[in-house]
């Protein structure tokens, strides 16, 4: 509804040939295909790239502060440290827990 671009099943009206060009002036089919797929590749490539450079910098921003703050590295050691202790005893009473339930 309000598009007239719009064709095929399940819709009722049906599609032009490919190539042709439509009453709206531009044409449909395979020179526009050729150019979407030829562009995707430099896209794509655009697209790791960034991605790699994105990567690289986020981890030497982390591990370089931890490789050269001291004081960062020992609270990042000691925040892992006390996440393990929580999650060992959370598992743990959680465990007592259920054991309980069965044993009932």
């Amino acid at each position: 509804m309000g598009n007239l671009g719009l064709c095929g099943p399940p819709l009722t009206q049906s599609c032009p040939a490919e190539g042709t060009v439509q009453d709206d002036g531009i044409a449909r089919g395979t020179e526009i295909d050729n150019k979407e797929q030829v562009s995707d590749g430099l896209i794509n490539l655009g697209f790791f790239i960034c991605a790699v450079l994105g990567f690289v910098t986020g981890f030497w921003m982390v591990c370089g502060s931890l490789l050269l703050k001291t004081s960062w590295r020992y609270a990042y050691f000691r925040f892992l440290d006390n996440a393990k202790d929580w999650i060992y005893v959370k598992t743990s009473v959680y465990k007592a827990k259920v054991q309980r339930r069965l044993q009932r």
